[in-house]
């Protein structure tokens, strides 16, 4: 009997059956299988929340093994009794491990044990890695190294949550890496087909609460049988065991309230974009199928593996078109950003406004494209400017008030085809050169520049516009200055030299390298123009594209790439408007009127060190050698 007694003992005095049930922590030398499973669960969910990132869904694999590997392992180490504060550093040395086994190329010792040229690899998949995410645009190809860092980030994910959801045993926190998760293509991407994602993990993470739920229960019933007398001994027993989900009724119905909720609010809830306000921020989804930073990913894209068709279009007008999809206009600390006008549903697209500025001696033509959107997925509409009405769009769609862009609350560009009736303007040079300084109080703020803009791009501005009197003049000199043979086209240059963009910086290093891409020429062009107290503003949309052998309604067919994707800049002049300007070599073309001939004489301020005024019929020839 007193061996059996002595058996008992130490049974009976298990620290982890003697916690008070207040106690938050977890016990040392209990794995939490179920626990662990329901956190591992809600990680692999969750990480499925960034599908749309990615062409394909082999990344999930790799994640969602890693999850399993580290969650698994820090549960045999809670089992093993290894001390809380190693656990996370020991399941990291197993990913470790994994990870030499899967990615490093055979460098390890027996395969597993990582050596120097296995840092080697994972340095070269992280540096691939990185890049494939610079430079890609949405849905990306799943690249080895992207499929490194996901796998990484997997193991990392769980590790927080198991710390969370076990080790503190506060499983409600542990859902709060997941909601990160779900924050990206619900608040980026606005894609309503992701509801799938929000409903398993809805449901992944209320079974964690209800496993937890039934796990303290179980832990209260075995403390409870220990303190009610020694001959508890085959009750502690069967107490003590792992718990199991037991009757899933409580679990099930819960559950199934929250997603049912979840499903009623969502149908319930507009879906609110946040190119809502038009001409307020950047549009919410991408120019090209996902999230897209007007300036910055408008490069990604271009620097797409493949391009690929986004639309074509047919015009009766007299030249190609460049299609806008958005207008930057303003500056929200140094980058540029589109805001003016507020979202106005009485601005439907069957009749638009005159446009800005347009006087009556500049001659105009009706004109009628129609277009058809393959690959282009966006709530903004690409359309020539001006437009006066459009025809034949699905959904709900409005015009902005200040740019006659195109934007929609509840509607998508995919799969439209539509016809805009727009003004083709011929503005002469004459017209330009006539053009003062004199600007509506509607216009003057578009010659705002923040406070702390570098200097040398107004320096710059100032050097290339010495001989120029005239806006017009010193518009075409800039213009002249950035297609010259010091500039280069580039769209891998500004990545490699990390000034990416088009914000104020961005533009400086811009002009100090001389070689980008269309929006830091639009840019630079737009932000030199307003240094000179000349209103600029930056469209984006496409290029006119090429033309095809193929007719469309009878009209010369157009086909667009998305590397056709591109931005440039439009200045406004007294008694003409918004004209648009080209000064990205290579891309799109040149307006005519945009290159001042010997016909086009103005008064000239005198270059520095000169004496007298300059000759007012100088040649500004030289103006047209592109």
């Amino acid at each position: 009997m007193s061996r059996e007694r002595a058996a008992q003992r130490p049974a009976l005095q298990r620290p982890s059956l003697r916690r008070p049930s207040s106690q938050r922590f977890a016990l040392r030398g209990e794995p939490y299988w179920l626990l662990a499973g329901a956190v591992m669960l809600l990680a692999a969910t969750g990480i499925l929340a960034i599908a749309p990132l990615l062409a394909r869904f082999d990344w999930w694999w790799a994640s969602a093994a890693m999850i399993g590997v580290v969650g698994c392992a820090s549960a045999v180490l809670r089992g093993w009794r290894v001390p809380p504060a190693l656990v996370p550093v020991l399941a990291s040395a197993c990913m470790l491990v994994v990870l030499t086994l899967t990615f490093g190329a055979g460098t390890g010792l027996l395969l597993l044990l990582p050596t120097p040229d296995t840092f080697a690899v994972f340095g070269s998949l992280l540096a691939e890695g990185q890049l494939s995410i610079q430079t890609q645009a949405v849905p990306a190809e799943a690249t080895p190294g992207i499929v490194f860092l996901l796998a990484i980030g997997g193991g990392i994910l769980v590790l927080l949550m198991d710390a969370l959801g076990i080790a503190v045993r506060l499983p409600a926190l542990a859902g709060i890496p997941v909601a990160v998760l779900l924050m990206v293509p619900t608040v980026v991407l606005r894609q309503p087909e992701q509801l799938w994602v929000l409903v398993f993990a809805a449901g992944a993470y209320l079974l964690l609460l209800r496993v937890d739920v039934r796990t303290r229960r179980f832990e209260e019933q075995a403390s409870a049988a220990l303190e009610g007398g020694s001959r508890g001994g085959p009750r502690v027993v069967a107490a003590t065991k792992q718990p199991g989900l037991g009757p899933l009724g409580g679990a099930v119905g819960v559950g199934a309230f929250g997603i049912v909720a979840a499903l009623f609010l969502t149908a319930a809830t507009p879906l609110v974009s946040l190119g809502a306000q038009l001409g307020v921020g950047p549009p919410s989804s991408s120019l090209f199928g996902g999230a897209v930073n007007p300036l910055i990913d408008l490069g990604q894209d271009l620097r797409r593996p493949t391009s690929v068709p986004a639309l074509s279009y047919s015009s009766d007008g007299n030249r190609p078109v460049y299609l806008k999809m958005l207008t930057l206009d303003s500056f929200a600390g140094e980058s540029w950003v589109a805001g003016h006008s507020a979202f106005n549903q009485s601005n439907t697209v069957d009749a638009f406004p005159a446009p800005p500025g347009l006087g009556d001696q500049v001659s105009t033509l009706q004109v009628r494209t129609n277009v058809q959107i393959a690959n282009v997925r966006s709530e903004w509409l690409p359309v020539p400017y001006p437009a006066t009405s459009i025809e034949g769009l699905r959904g709900q769609w409005y015009w902005d008030s200040s740019a006659l862009t195109v934007a929609t609350t509840h509607s998508s560009i995919a799969g439209q085809n539509y016809v805009v009736n727009a003004l083709e303007l011929a503005p002469t040079q004459e017209d330009l050169a006539a053009s003062g300084g004199a600007y509506p109080a509607e216009i003057a703020s578009y010659v705002e520049l923040p406070s702390d803009t570098p200097e040398l791009i107004r320096e710059t501005a100032l050097a290339v516009t010495a001989e120029a009197g005239t806006p017009y003049l010193k518009a075409a000199a800039i213009q002249k200055f950035l297609r010259g043979r010091d500039f280069s086209y580039s769209e891998q240059s500004p990545v490699e030299s990390g000034f990416d963009g088009g914000g104020l910086r961005a533009i400086e290093q811009f002009l100090i390298k001389r070689s980008g891409y269309c929006i830091h020429f639009a840019s630079a062009m737009a932000v030199m123009a307003r240094s000179l107290d000349i209103p600029s503003r930056i469209s984006l949309g496409y290029a006119p594209g090429q033309r095809s052998r193929e007719r469309l309604d009878g009209e010369a067919r157009y086909d667009v790439q998305s590397s056709d994707l591109h931005a440039w800049p439009e200045l406004y002049f007294e008694n003409v408007g918004w004209v648009p300007f080209e000064p990205t070599p290579g891309r799109g073309s040149v307006p005519s009127y945009s290159l001042p001939s010997a016909a086009v004489t103005a008064p000239l301020t005198p270059t520095p060190g000169s004496t007298g005024a300059a000759a007012p019929g100088r040649d500004l020839r030289a103006l047209d050698e592109q």
